[in-house]
């Protein structure tokens, strides 16, 4: 008898310690979400007096009130990062790299006490990126567009080129962070039913695309007119962004309190059913667990498989050095866009001397001055646009709908401000710059011609200047 039943008793121990130890997890990721909101506190209180301090005519009483806030929040937070930068502020004042050092350091932290908690890795509700937007695409979208609206606050007279293209920045960014953050709300309301506590998330985000349209609507209107009455218009309208950005903010920690609880009701259900006394609960379980481990097995061979295959397709469509598209994978996603509606922007780059930096500083440093140039592409676009390098230090973009000449304008401006900026690269200060052309497309569009028309407007920029730009229209036949 012992013999059959202390493996029964022993199995049943086992399953009741794997419980105890996803209710602890879930534990650890309850304690996690108090931490994130005790730093969102922190980030308003910092943001208002910020905002602030650094625009004229606010009274004394109101940054008095902002600093005692943000003081009173860092008691609760354990992570040294934003305290020093905080500390900081104290010695430079509100300086524009101490506050994005201060910013800076809250996406980390929020960002890595997500990660310790279990926050961005959610396997019960699969496709949900929702802990990603929460812990760092909204505050980016905050940080930049307040950014923005210090800098209107201290502007008097016309803007100059730098803080246009510094708005041009700062809009850009924000817009990609808000899109990725549209696309992550949608998929966590797509489970219907699974999470509890969000009704009100859908009704936040449409506040949030609605101010979003008018406040980039207002920002381009302001780069391109910039007078008195379109900045006191586009500040009303940052404000009204930011009040809408920090409501879905704090709309979004009740879907995670209702993922956590969901788990821990269910584990609660598996711990009675382990710990049922007598010998037939005991059998079920060990059945359940074995039919449970087939299953596993099996999802997870199923797993590996479609891995595999992925990371060999991925191997076959992407670049080796930068992990952009490769110059077929470009092509096909031109091929799919111009035998659908699709419409938008090709635009090619070209490095403007980058065989003087492989002839000075080496292959590997011009292997990392790639890298980082593949960087800057990709985040000045959008997740849903094609980048893709084509060889050497060519690299091309397809911009889809909706986009306009002059929001691409506005990207190609943000690529080459920040590929001009000095690169940091295995110890050297490299400087280089890079050069546009640019081509409209409709739907339709012949391939060859479009890539042979933005082709010759990069011929044309290169011709122009280093880090300059240019756009043909298709039905240009050029020189």
């Amino acid at each position: 008898m012992a013999v059959v039943v202390l493996p029964i008793v022993s199995i049943t121990v086992y399953f009741a310690a794997g419980i105890e130890r996803q209710i602890a997890r879930a534990q650890q990721e309850r304690e996690g979400l108090g931490q994130i909101e005790r730093l969102q506190t922190f980030f308003a209180d910092a943001s208002i007096w910020a905002q602030a301090a650094q625009c004229p005519g606010v009274p004394a009483s109101v940054v008095s009130a902002a600093n005692a806030g943000a003081e009173a929040d860092l008691s609760f937070i354990e992570d040294p990062g934003p305290r020093r930068a905080w500390s900081a502020l104290s010695d430079t004042g509100p300086t524009d790299a101490a506050l994005d050092q201060l910013f800076s350091s809250l996406d980390d932290s929020t960002m890595a006490l997500s990660d310790e908690s279990g926050l961005t890795f959610d396997p019960e509700v699969a496709g949900i990126d929702l802990s990603d937007s929460f812990a760092y695409r909204i505050p980016n979208a905050l940080d930049s567009m307040q950014k923005a609206r210090r800098m209107l606050c201290k502007i008097t007279g016309r803007l100059s080129i730098p803080e246009r293209l510094a708005l041009v920045k700062s809009e850009t960014r924000a817009e990609q962070a808000m899109a990725d953050n549209a696309q992550d709300v949608s998929d966590a309301l797509a489970h219907d039913g699974t999470l509890r506590g969000m009704a009100n998330l859908s009704a936040s985000l449409g506040r949030v695309q609605a101010d979003a349209a008018i406040a980039g609507d207002r920002l381009d209107r302001l780069v391109t007119e910039a007078s008195p009455r379109e900045r006191a218009q586009t500040i009303r309208s940052l404000d009204s962004l930011i009040a809408a950005l920090y409501s879905l903010w704090h709309e979004e920690m009740p879907g995670f309190r209702a993922l956590i609880a969901i788990r821990v009701q269910e584990y609660g259900r598996q711990r009675t059913i382990a710990l049922v006394p007598g010998f037939i609960g005991v059998i079920a379980a060990v059945l359940v667990a074995f039919l449970t481990t087939r299953l596993i097995y099996e999802q997870a061979a199923k797993e590996a498989a479609e891995r595999n295959a992925a990371e060999h397709e991925h191997t076959a469509m992407h670049d080796h050095l930068t992990g952009l598209l490769n110059r077929r994978s470009f092509i096909g996603a031109l091929e799919r866009a111009s035998q659908s509606s699709d419409c938008g922007a090709v635009c090619l780059f070209d490095l403007d001397n980058f065989k003087n930096i492989n002839d000075t500083y080496g292959h590997l440093t011009g292997d990392d001055v790639l890298i980082a140039v593949a960087r800057i592409i990709e985040a000045s676009v959008r997740s849903t646009d094609a980048v893709a390098r084509l060889g050497g230090d060519e690299f091309a973009a397809f911009l889809h709908a909706p986009i306009d000449r002059a929001g691409t304008e506005r990207v190609l401006a943000v690529i080459a401000a920040e590929a001009a900026s000095p690169m940091i690269v295995r110890g050297e200060s490299v400087r280089s710059s890079i050069s546009a052309g640019a081509a409209m497309v409709e739907p339709g569009f012949d391939i060859e011609h479009v890539l042979a028309t933005a082709d010759r407007a990069l011929y044309a920029a290169k011709s122009k200047a280093r880090g300059a730009f240019e756009f043909e229209d298709l039905g240009n036949t050029g020189s």
